[in-house]
């Protein structure tokens, strides 16, 4: 099929994507209980699903998912079992948003080392263009793209919490060799922490960061701080997720 009968293939998709989903949408008005909403909110969502479902078994092959460059891996191996991936070595379904269109139900990797995002599909591990990726799920693990923030590099953050505020981490993996008769390898994580206040990320790292962030309400953050300092040093994520929850309660 040429490119030009597959772009008009594509258009006319989209807008009969377009067409059902205003259907749908237009018959919000005629709601008129709490159950009547609890009921449309699922047939809305179970309609949505189907909708999105139709549009990607019509496009399959010319999906744009799969125009991108084969996964190279990597020549040598890590020391204890280590891999470059986020969580785990294996594919594992999630989701991705590529291009504004989001792609449920697909298997992705996502590589720490060189910070590339894998799709699976059949035997191939095609690299996605991350510039066209604004999140995926991995799981349960939900990812934002970051781009053009102050004091912050671009790339892939894990959203750690939702609320007032959003934690997000951002977790790298970095080489050390060591060099002797032959070169051994190991791989060493590295964890930063921001927080998105209404418009701007904070570096969320150190108490003293924690404090000025929340310095709204400084005194009881100092109190949380004093009696959970033993988390902080043994696991600063859990900490900054407990810390989050707790700041909700305060408004």
């Amino acid at each position: 099929m040429s490119k030009h009968k597959t772009g008009i293939r594509i258009a006319m998709i989209f807008r009969s994507l377009f067409v059902i989903i205003v259907l749908i949408l237009s018959t919000i008005s005629f709601v008129t209980s709490a159950q009547d909403i609890e009921s449309d909110r699922q047939f809305y969502k179970e309609a949505l699903e189907s909708v999105i479902g139709n549009y990607h078994e019509q496009i399959k092959d010319q999906s744009p998912l799969l125009n991108g460059t084969q996964y190279a891996g990597y020549r040598f191996s890590f020391l204890e079992n280590a891999h470059p991936f986020f969580d785990t070595n294996t594919a594992s379904t999630g989701s991705v948003v590529y291009e504004s269109i989001l792609y449920p139900h697909v298997s992705l990797l996502f590589d720490e080392l060189s910070e590339l995002l894998i799709l699976k599909d059949n035997s191939r591990n095609i690299v996605l263009n991350s510039e066209k990726v604004s999140g995926f799920t991995i799981g349960e693990y939900h990812f934002v793209n970051i781009q053009n923030q102050k004091n912050m590099k671009p790339g892939f953050y894990q959203v750690l919490s939702i609320g007032n505020q959003y934690l997000l981490k951002r977790e790298r993996k970095i080489i050390n060799e060591k060099v002797g008769e032959d070169v051994k390898r190991y791989l060493q994580v590295t964890k930063e922490f921001y927080l998105k206040e209404k418009e701007n990320y904070l570096s969320f790292n150190t108490k003293k960061e924690v404090t000025n962030a929340l310095e709204d309400n400084k005194v009881e953050i100092q109190k949380f701080i004093g009696k959970n300092s033993r988390l902080f040093k043994k696991d600063k994520e859990q900490f900054l997720i407990s810390l989050c929850k707790y700041y909700e309660t305060l408004y």
